[in-house]
């Protein structure tokens, strides 16, 4: 996993989230800017779900209960039900959710 400066990632395993986060500037700030890199160990039928800040600054910590709920669903009802969540809190920036299975 490499981060520059993005929201935590949400690893979705057996019906539990962990939440993978790393400190790094965004890409492009300063020239000294360095990726935080992360290995972990991906197992079939583990789900990723990665969103902007336009999202995690709405859900926050909420996030992982909000994923627990729907952890079951297909990816496409998962995602839109974590959109439908944050859209609940107000809208102040761009959001985009991407949810993806291993196979």
């Amino acid at each position: 996993m490499v981060k520059f400066g993005a929201p935590p990632t949400c690893l979705i395993r057996g019906g539990n989230v962990r939440t993978l986060s790393g400190e790094a500037l965004p890409c492009g700030i300063v020239d000294e800017a360095r990726p935080y890199i992360r290995r972990i160990r991906l197992k079939q039928r583990d789900r990723l779900v990665f969103c902007t800040d336009g999202v995690y600054d709405l859900l926050g910590k909420d996030m992982e209960a909000e994923l627990k709920k729907g952890s079951g669903q297909p990816l496409d009802r998962m995602a839109a039900a974590l959109m439908a969540a944050a859209k609940g809190r107000g809208q102040r920036d761009d959001m985009t959710i991407m949810v993806v299975e291993v196979a």
